[in-house]
């Protein structure tokens, strides 16, 4: 984690592999594509799915309820009905089975996604902290596999740019400090 960090801070902000990171509504995002936490049932959910969900309008809910069940690590696309993004992936997390979890089940699943989202045409994304809900993923291995997740996704050519959207404020200050930014003086929610 330590190399993969400290090739993020040397980086910068212009590859895709360096994910942007925002506090706020993840479904009020202007970007091409969303990435939505779902259970492998793929009906409908609470918190962010439950906002995504109904912004985009019942014909999301429809369109899921034709797609397969998924195990954990897959998705599946769906068009973004009534919201600005143009797609949703929607992504199942693997459950948090305590600290021998391995982080490659979770990051694999933002590679997944990120990997579907180009597919569709998207040259933007907006990704929530996977598994960090009702998968049960502890915050710091949850951290580690989204930067990891986003690194391995963006080494691809024609990767999307990828912004984190976190709506728990220590989420985003723990990135924050993992990504070593500036520490926000104010923390406004866009």
């Amino acid at each position: 984690m330590r190399k993969l960090l400290a090739a993020l801070r040397l980086s910068g902000r212009s590859s895709p592999a360096v994910p942007g990171l925002v506090l706020g509504d993840l479904a009020a995002q202007d970007v091409d594509c969303l990435v939505n936490s779902v259970d492998r049932s793929l009906l409908p959910g609470t918190g962010v799915d439950r906002r995504i969900r109904h912004a985009a309008g019942p014909a999301m809910d429809a369109a899921l309820a034709d797609a397969p069940r998924l195990r954990p690590g897959q998705c599946v696309a769906t068009p973004g009905f009534g919201l600005s993004a143009a797609h949703v992936v929607h992504a199942v997390a693997p459950v948090w089975d305590g600290p021998g979890t391995p982080l490659g089940r979770l990051s694999g699943t933002y590679v997944a996604a990120l990997y579907l989202a180009g597919h569709v045409g998207a040259r933007s994304v907006a990704v929530p902290l996977l598994g960090a809900g009702a998968a049960g993923w502890d915050l710091e291995p949850a951290c580690e596999a989204a930067l990891e997740g986003v690194a391995q996704a963006g080494r691809r050519a024609g990767a999307p740019a990828v912004t984190l959207v976190l709506n728990d404020r220590e989420a985003y200050l723990h990135l924050v400090g993992l990504l070593g930014l500036p520490w926000p003086e104010d923390i406004f929610v866009r």
